[in-house]
């Protein structure tokens, strides 16, 4: 029974790709990051067509950490500890917007996300919105 219920626990834990002690401790390590994003959000929360200079100023996505802290800030979008409204599309396409590329295919690696979880879809998804198709 009691190995059972650790079954369990570790299954709940790792369902979305991050058990919700993974969220502070991303919180912790990405603070910086995160609030050079906290300028960003009139543009991904969807209440501006575009990031402001400031906001793109901040955005440093050519540093390894900044970009796992990117991937993070996207996964959590939806998580209540965040206390923001992100719209992912909106997100995703900031560094375009900023003149600053970034592979977002690769955020399901540098999260350890299950490839086919939602939150590994959502990164999957905007890869294909911004790869151009042949007809």
């Amino acid at each position: 029974m009691a190995t059972s219920l650790l079954l369990l626990s570790m299954l709940v834990m790792t369902m979305d790709g991050h058990g919700t002690s993974d969220f502070f401790k991303d919180k912790d390590k990405c603070a910086t990051e995160w609030s050079d994003l906290g300028l960003c959000l009139p543009f991904v929360g969807g209440d501006t067509k575009s990031p402001t200079v400031d906001c793109c100023s901040r955005l440093k996505l050519d540093v390894e950490k900044a970009k796992k802290c990117f991937c993070a800030f996207v996964e959590y979008r939806e998580n209540p500890n965040l206390g923001l409204t992100i719209n992912a599309t909106l997100a995703l396409s900031l560094p375009d917007a900023c003149h600053r590329p970034m592979n977002v295919s690769e955020c399901p690696d540098l999260l350890y996300l299950d490839p086919y979880s939602e939150d590994a879809k959502v990164f999957e998804d905007a890869t294909a919105l911004a790869s151009p198709t042949t007809p």
